[in-house]
């Protein structure tokens, strides 16, 4: 989304922005 996919923020997958 916005953030780096680091880790998940509230349970969602690590996607590419």
């Amino acid at each position: 989304m916005r953030t780096p996919a680091l880790q998940p923020l509230r349970g969602v997958k690590p996607t590419p922005p």
